[in-house]
Parts: structure tokens; sequence; C-alpha cells
């Protein structure tokens, strides 16, 4: 079941998180990295309930291009990936699919 949040949350990277965020900002950090050399890799869903939210990554994920994806809008739904292969101190993500129904 998805988990209303907003503000600071730290994601469990053993666990499928499923987070609504109705409006606000909400800064993401990550915890529960496997040990370097092992993989860790974890979903993000995230349902948006409305407008003028805004979601802070932390500084060491690795988006493709180098951008921060564009978030889907009010009502939608945003599926991300991300994987780390040292210990957590980066982090590579990519948005899944953009925009889903909610």
């Amino acid at each position: 079941f998805p988990v209303t949040i907003l503000g600071a949350v730290t994601l469990d990277t053993q666990l499928v998180n499923n987070l609504i965020i109705p409006t606000g900002n909400v800064t993401f950090t990550f915890s529960n990295a496997r040990a370097s050399g092992s993989l860790t890799m974890f979903a993000l869903i995230v349902q948006f309930g409305g407008t003028g939210y805004t979601i802070t990554w932390p500084a060491f994920v690795r988006w493709p291009g180098g951008s921060v994806p564009t978030l889907s809008g009010a009502n939608k739904i945003d599926l991300f990936a991300f994987f780390s292969r040292d210990g957590g101190t980066t982090w590579f993500g990519s948005q899944t699919v953009r925009g889903w129904s909610a």
C-alpha cells in the first residue's frame, strides 16, 4: 500500500518503496545498501496527489544524460529504478515509467 509522505524521507534500499506525495517538497535519502562489491537494486513508485510538489534527490544519484528526470503531473504515477555496486556511495537512477494514471 502507498504511504503518504512530506518532508525528509529515508528510503530503505532493500524494499520497494510505494509513496504518495500529496503536495509540497520531499527530500530523499537512501539507507541499507549492501556492501561494496555487491549489487543493491530497488524500485520507487511515486504517486503525485496534487500540484506544487518538488523532489530533491541525493547528490550521489547519477541520471542518464546527467539530468534529473521530469516528474509527471497531478494524479499520475512515476516509477524509478536505482542500483549501486559500491555500497551506496554512488547510485544510478532511471525514471522507467512516467505518467501512469493514478
